[in-house]
């Protein structure tokens, strides 16, 4: 799941984006009801016994009780469909400001950044995985996917002029 609190986007839901750090709050909460819908079900409850007609055991299925700032589930649910063996997707997230590097490293396991330079890219890991610590996580829960994307020529003036080239390419 690709946890997206861009800028960009509001006109699909009919609103003005809220500033960023109101984003993240509202995106730390989805993420944290949608987990308890996923978590409704307990990893035994499909139990699929032929022998006496029980797909699942309703015990082992919850009720979804969820109190936020934004979101208030009471007794909802449960999910219509059992969660998968692994208990919910890969949770991705590419914040890049410090409420963003601070929401990933609480919540993904997956991090996606675009960042100019090894150097920068080591940084950039080096700080959401110390967020994350902080977080109460361990390091190398949250991996790193840097977008990076490397123009190679032949000396470092050719690969500048390949670089260019490529830019001017684009249109944004």
């Amino acid at each position: 799941w690709n946890i997206v609190t861009s800028v960009v986007g509001g006109q699909n839901y009919g609103i003005e984006l809220p500033p960023k750090a109101e984003r993240y709050r509202r995106a730390r909460e989805h993420v944290a009801a949608t987990k308890a819908f996923w978590d409704a079900w307990a990893d035994d409850a499909v139990v699929i016994d032929r022998d006496d007609g029980t797909w699942a055991r309703a015990e082992r299925i919850d009720a979804v009780n969820f109190e936020g700032e934004f979101v208030r589930l009471s007794g909802a649910g449960p999910l219509a469909s059992h969660r998968s063996p692994q208990g919910w997707p890969v949770l991705a997230q590419a914040g890049q400001s410090d409420d963003g590097r601070d929401f990933a490293a609480e919540t993904a396991e997956v991090i996606f950044t675009s960042q100019n330079s090894v150097a920068l890219a080591t940084a950039f890991r080096t700080d959401v995985r110390g967020r994350a610590v902080a977080a109460g996580r361990r390091a190398h829960d949250v991996l790193v996917l840097p977008g990076y994307v490397p123009i190679v020529g032949e000396t470092d003036q050719h690969a500048a002029e390949l670089a260019a080239e490529v830019d001017a390419l684009l249109d944004v």
